[in-house]
């Protein structure tokens, strides 16, 4: 975060699926360009992971979790697990143990 002199950093994976937000006609796709064989950037979208989470505690204070800039660090998915319970810690353990971990 000092270096971006950002409020806060998140680590984050690709959406790289189709994603819809309320439109005026329904659904609208967020992302066409997904439909293209070209990336454009400006579309890439991406969700949160869990696996690192930085927030100044100054912007705490304000009431807001992740302040008005927000730093990434860009994971796979592969790379990338959630554990929010005893099942995904029991995976996670598989997951270890089997790549020698």
């Amino acid at each position: 975060m000092l270096t971006t002199a950002a409020d806060s950093v998140v680590s984050v994976t690709e959406e790289i699926e189709p994603m819809f937000a309320h439109g005026r006609s329904g659904l609208e796709l967020l992302n066409p360009g997904r439909f293209q064989p070209l990336v454009y950037e400006r579309e890439r979208l991406f969700r949160v992971n869990g696996a690192v989470l930085g927030v100044w505690t100054e912007v705490l204070h304000t009431g807001s979790l992740f302040g008005e800039s927000v730093a990434s660090v860009e994971m796979s998915k592969e790379d990338s697990q959630q554990v929010k319970g005893r099942d995904d810690w029991a995976a996670l353990l598989a997951r270890l143990s089997a790549a020698g971990g």
